[in-house]
């Protein structure tokens, strides 16, 4: 009964020992949730981020292939042009033809009119003259057919250089056919002045030659018609240009078709995170229903194991999220820097637009004074059909010489279809290993969610069995506590049977000792196991981190030299513009000359000739400066190849962690495409010089919607800059999150350091238990030899009734024996002195006979003693082996509920004090049994009264119940203490699942939010 009590003390004091720190770490459960809720915050910050790096690089891959499209439709319209070309080239050679059977008619008139007039040497003179005129025609026509095809070798160029330099593609398309007209209006004024020099020769010689003028005046004609062929050209290279126009307009529509997209994307985003709202709300309710529920739990000491590791995981993570927040704070701190450099080159960008639009204005002015010059000099054209007769010659060499350019053209358009082939087949294998890679990716991140949801599944099976494990506890509780009010009743037939309990308590103690140390040993196991998982999955981590760190500064060092080559190429085209005007100012010089020295001798056509050799010249150099740039981009287009292919080999491990890049990245990628906007329409207004007046409306309109666009952006600005400051502010709450768990944790080791410190005490106390159980057993001892007592004591009451009995029996024999006496007496009266000395006689003899009876009753009343103490011991034994099996299920029972509670024990308990007040209860119940001995010993003669022991009995039992009611309240006081603590702590235990829980569906809600944008 004291072993019992003291178990049942301690039980109590390390049951309330064991709610104070549950309550210390369910508040280090609250600190860490609330850090876990930060980091899942971190988390989907950096998945939104890949997801933006992932979309901004899949609309860089889609630029690639417009830019590709853009190509192939480009090279497919120079191959019409081409056709083009070759169906005029065919006319003309017709023409020639025709031309040709013209002139032999003429040279048979000639004949004819030879052979008539034989004598006629004046004539032959001048045909001679006219045939040394027509020999000096041909070979000025055939420096001009060399001149065309430089042209068009220039042209050919030029279009390979659109091929590299996209930006600059429409200028230079503009600058070609700028060449090619000017090359035609140059032909145009030779041939003029050639024409105009003829023509006053003619006018000298009409008279003479009047049917020759009537032939020139077909060829004439002839040439007007060439001329308008050429005019018909002119317009459908104009119809060309307004179809590249509208090309244009339909690839800047598509690009707002785009903007409209991603406008429906950030809807679609915005739904989304309504979505996540619903989502929260809905397990809100779920929390608060999972609290109801959780509030019946009662231990929590099971949980202690996997809150640890709950709480190892959760340390790796914030060092994991702590390395992404320093990068991602890196990475804020270069996009805010590639954000100013952008601004700095749209400010200049802009700067050099209304430049160009300057000298736009003043070259259209340029062009207008231009056209009417051509004008003026297609008047005089009219004047030149003395040349034709030469030109139809030269025409035919520029036909055979155009077919061969025609065919070496169709061989360099064969050869480019080839590498545009070979470019689209890299391309498209690219775009097979990202899309496998992708799909990697995506199984990996369905692997990791697999293995999530089964480490939740545990953790809640988890959960599950202890809230089972604490229902079973406080079932065994509450029948404990039924059962001690009826035990208090049975403690006294108890007593007997606790020497043989406490050896099966202690056997089962040292098995649950040994059970105890082999799971701290296999617990001991499995966290140096996890220890070292840990370990290699933070070193992981950090090699991660680097290779990271490495391949951001390398893609920041790329779009640094991608910039930088774009600031090249705008400056290498604006002084190529810069050229291209200082030439056309030369021309426009040597026009007017032209327009001046019409007049004048062939000495100053040939210095004419001279300057456009020099400009033909300077054209050259400036075609190989061209090519040198096409070489250099070319080269740079090789690098940047290079480049992707590395970045594309990366790819894989970038796929973590892109995302936070891109969503910082898509701004600069706006501002970029809307400098490609303003850039489409700087081009565009180049490409429409012709019609700038018509197109400044245009410009001002799209000025008014780049503005717009500006407003916007910093509106966009200004909602990135309010939701920075709101992830701040939640940053800043987040990071009291982690404190908090970091306090938890530091609560939990302190639990560790208690539970080793407890189990040292557990070795004490078993030590002193061993100790005690010494005494326990002297204990057990004197509680028999009281038992012993106070069956004796029953037997002597017993007793005291025969000997009353007996005593009556002798009482009346006495008196019998006395009447006989007397009647003896009085018959023998006669002898006095005898019956005198008799008398005391007898009277002695009775009283040796009362004391001989006394004295051998003493023994018989010995052996009467022992026998029925014998009998009564046996009699108890058989009817008391039920009890004794019952009471040592019992108490077994008891032992095994409270074997858990035994494991661990708390620092605080004295135990020393709750012994000696049950030391004291039993001395008090020794005392009163004493008290209930101590009569018989003092009745004299062995015969104590038979109303002394009903007396004493009832006292003693007054006592003891007061003792037991005393204890009893004690200890349902305790119990309700305990319970009003419990159920603090299973709240705050409700509480912290419920943020467990919320957490996870989060995770979840975060996980299928990739997914969609995957």
């Amino acid at each position: 009964m004291i072993g019992k009590q003291k178990l049942e003390l301690e039980n109590v004091a390390f049951i309330q020992s064991k709610f104070s720190d549950m309550e210390d770490s369910l508040l280090s459960n609250i600190a860490e949730n609330k850090s876990l809720k930060t980091q899942l915050q971190q988390t989907k910050e950096s998945e939104k981020d890949l997801l933006a790096k992932l979309q901004q690089m899949e609309k860089a891959f889609e630029d690639e292939k417009r830019m590709m499209d853009e190509k192939v439709g480009l090279e497919k319209r120079l191959f019409e042009f081409e056709r083009e070309y070759t169906s005029k080239l065919s006319e003309k050679e017709e023409e020639i033809v025709n031309l040709e059977a013209k002139l032999t008619k003429t040279l048979e008139e000639k004949h004819s009119q030879e052979s008539a007039d034989r004598g006629d040497e004046y004539l032959i003179k001048e045909i001679e003259s006219l045939k040394e005129k027509v020999q000096e025609l041909e070979t000025d026509c055939n420096e001009l057919t060399e001149e065309n095809l430089d042209l068009l070798f220039k042209l050919k160029k030029l279009n390979n250089c659109l091929h590299v330099a996209t930006d600059c593609r429409d200028g230079q398309k503009d600058n070609v056919v700028n060449g090619m007209l000017v090359a035609n209006e140059k032909s145009n004024e030779c041939l003029k002045m050639d024409a105009e020099d003829k023509g006053e020769e003619f006018g000298k010689e009409s008279v003479e030659d009047g049917n020759k003028e009537r032939k020139v005046k077909e060829m004439l004609l002839l040439k007007e018609e060439e001329i308008n062929n050429l005019r018909e050209c002119h317009t459908k290279l104009e119809a060309l240009v307004s179809d590249l126009q509208k090309e244009k307009t339909e690839l800047e529509e598509k690009l707002q078709i785009m903007q409209r997209e991603s406008e429906v994307t950030a809807k679609c985003l915005t739904d989304v995170q309504n979505d996540l709202v619903v989502l929260s709300g809905s397990v809100d309710s779920h929390v608060s229903a999972n609290k109801m529920l959780e509030r019946k739990s009662s231990e929590i000491g099971p949980e202690n194991v996997a809150l640890s590791m709950r709480i190892a995981e959760q340390e790796v993570q914030l060092s994991y999220l702590m390395d992404e927040m320093e990068a991602t704070q890196l990475e804020l701190e270069r996009s805010r820097a590639l954000c100013e450099s952008l601004d700095d080159e749209i400010s200049k960008l802009s700067f050099s637009s209304k430049k160009q639009k300057t000298q736009l204005e003043k070259e259209m002015k340029e062009m207008q004074n231009r056209w009417s010059e051509a004008q003026e000099e297609c008047d005089h054209l009219k004047k030149e059909r003395a040349q034709l007769q030469a030109d139809v010659e030269s025409l035919a060499e520029e036909c055979n010489s155009l077919q061969e350019l025609n065919g070496k053209l169709k061989m360099q358009n064969v050869e480019l279809h080839e590498e545009l082939r070979s470019c689209l087949s890299g391309c498209s294998t690219k775009v097979e290993t990202l899309e496998e890679n992708l799909s990697a990716l995506l199984d990996d991140v369905t692997a990791k969610e697999r293995t999530f949801k089964s480490e939740i599944d545990a953790l809640l099976d988890e959960n599950r069995e202890q809230k089972e494990r604490l229902a079973v506890g406080e079932s065994i509780l509450n029948q404990i506590y039924a059962d001690k009010t009826t035990e208090v009743e049975n403690l006294r037939k108890e007593i007997e049977h606790l020497t043989n309990q406490i050896s099966d308590i202690h056997n089962e103690r040292e098995r649950i000792v040994s059970d105890a140390a082999e799971e701290i040993s296999k617990l001991c196991a499995d966290k140096a196991e996890l220890e070292l998982a840990l370990c290699e999955t933070r070193s992981e981590l950090q090699r991660k981190d680097c290779e990271l760190n490495q391949e951001i500064e390398h893609l920041t060092n790329q779009i640094s030299d991608i910039h930088d080559e774009r600031e090249r190429i705008v400056s290498d085209a604006a002084e190529e513009i810069s050229k291209l005007c200082a030439d056309k100012a030369e021309l426009e010089l040597a026009l007017r000359e032209t327009q001046s020295e019409l007049q004048r001798k062939d000495r100053e056509l040939n210095e004419m000739q001279a300057q456009y050799e020099r400009q033909v010249n300077d054209l050259i150099e400036e075609l190989s400066a061209s090519q040198e740039d096409r070489k250099a981009l070319q080269a740079t287009e090789q690098r940047l190849s290079k480049l992707l292919e590395n970045h594309k080999s990366r790819e894989e491990k970038l796929r973590t962690n892109i995302n936070e890049l891109e969503l910082r990245l898509t701004v600069c990628e706006y501002d970029r495409q809307r400098l490609m906007d303003e850039s489409t329409n700087m081009k565009a207004h180049v490409q429409q010089f012709e019609n700038l007046h018509d197109q400044l409306s245009v410009l001002k309109i799209e000025l008014t919607e780049t503005k717009r666009d500006k407003e916007e952006a910093k509106a966009s600005l200004q909602l990135v800059s309010k939701e920075c400051t709101d992830l701040k502010a939640e940053k800043n709450v987040l990071v009291e999150k982690i404190s908090s768990l970091q306090e938890l944790v530091n609560d939990l080791e302190d639990c560790r350091q208690s539970k080793v410190i407890l189990e040292e005490k557990l070795q004490r106390m078993e030590g002193e238990l061993m100790a005690k159980q010494a005494k326990c057993d002297e204990a057990v001892e004197v509680k028999n030899e009281l038992n012993q007592i106070r069956r004796e004591h029953k037997h002597y009451q017993r007793m005291t009734q025969q000997l009353e009995e007996q005593k009556d029996e002798y009482l009346r024999r006495a008196r019998a024996s006395e009447e006989e006496l007397n009647s003896m007496r009085e018959e023998k009266r006669k002898p006095k002195h005898v019956n005198n000395t008799r008398s005391p006689g007898l009277s002695k003899a009775h009283m040796k006979v009362a004391n001989s009876a006394t004295e051998d009753s003493s023994p018989s009343k010995r052996d009467i003693r022992k026998k029925p103490i014998m009998k009564n011991v046996r009699q108890q034994v058989v009817k008391d082996q039920p009890k004794m099996s019952n009471a040592r299920h019992h108490i077994e029972d008891i032992h095994i509920n409270n074997s858990d509670v035994e494991s661990c024990h708390d620092v605080g308990v004295d135990p020393r004090s709750k012994v000696s007040l049950l030391e004291s209860d039993l001395v008090d119940s020794a005392v009163a049994d004493d008290s209930d001995n101590i009569p018989l010993s003092r009745v004299p003669g062995g015969n104590p009264p038979p109303d002394s022991p009903r007396k004493a009995t009832p006292e003693g039992e007054v006592v003891m119940r007061k003792k037991f009611e005393r204890t009893k309240s004690r200890l349902e006081s305790e119990l309700r203490d305990i319970r009003e603590r419990y159920l603090h702590m299973s709240l705050k235990y409700a509480e912290v699942e419920a943020q467990r829980e919320v957490l996870v569906m989060k995770l979840k809600a975060s996980q299928s939010a990739k997914r969609w944008f995957s």
